[in-house]
């Protein structure tokens, strides 16, 4: 396969991503950051990515980037086939896009407008 085309999408921009991965590119998206929960005897630490594409587009990607191909998750209803990459795999996918810094994380985001909601008059 030639040159792959990667591109980086933040969190809300889901639907913007799947699209990319149709149209044969591969997209690059910051999902929630599940840091400290364990999937498949691993313990996730953020940043945490999927990245997706259209099949023989993922397998190419995934071959580069040291991922097996048992690794790719099926597509589902409109969410294209993709690998979930965390911790320092994302990071270094994300540097090599342009992000040496991770994106503040939604999830962080998320948790602090929770914090907000639910902190009383007394609480810091």
């Amino acid at each position: 396969m030639g040159e792959l085309r990667e591109r980086y999408f933040p969190l809300r921009e889901i639907m913007e991503a799947c699209r990319f991965a149709a149209d044969g590119g591969v997209a690059i998206h910051e999902n929630l950051d599940y840091s400290g929960t364990v999937i498949g005897g691993k313990a996730r630490r953020g940043p945490f990515l999927h990245v997706m594409a259209e099949l023989p587009v993922l397998r190419d990607w995934g071959e580069r980037e040291g991922m097996r191909a048992s690794w790719i998750q099926e597509a589902h209803g409109w969410f294209p086939p993709h690998f979930d990459a965390f911790g320092s795999r994302a990071t270094r996918i994300l540097a090599r896009l342009g992000h040496p810094e991770r994106p503040e994380s939604a999830a962080a985001a998320a948790r602090d407008l929770f914090n907000d909601a639910t902190s009383g008059p007394d609480d810091d």
